[in-house]
């Protein structure tokens, strides 16, 4: 069974990684729903990367707390390429995103 080579927060913004074919990567966002903000891939090519598992985390039980978005992520087959998420209110279509994040991901065989 893989196991998670690499655990990622919004501290790697921008970061280049190389990983290898069957590589688990886990990634960590902070997220509050009760804000109606939540973070969506914008860049992920599933051929590439395929995410395993999506969750959330709370951080505290008060009501109107953040948390974690977390996704463990497989990689599939070599290839360099980019995952890119944003952090918006899926009915604001017009809005730029409150944040993003992105890395390059160096998969070797």
């Amino acid at each position: 069974m893989a196991e998670v080579v690499a655990t990622l927060t919004e501290a790697d913004d921008g970061r280049t990684v190389e990983l290898r074919v069957g590589d688990l990567l886990e990634l960590h966002l902070h997220e509050n729903a009760s804000t109606g903000y939540h973070w969506s891939f914008d860049a992920l090519d599933a051929a590439v990367v395929t995410v395993r598992d999506d969750g959330y985390v709370s951080r505290s039980q008060a009501v109107g707390s953040g948390g974690d978005r977390r996704w463990t992520l497989a990689m599939k087959a070599p290839a360099t390429t980019r995952i890119g998420l944003e952090l918006r209110r899926p009915w604001e279509k017009d809005v730029p995103p409150a944040k993003a994040f992105a890395l390059t991901l160096i998969i070797r065989s």
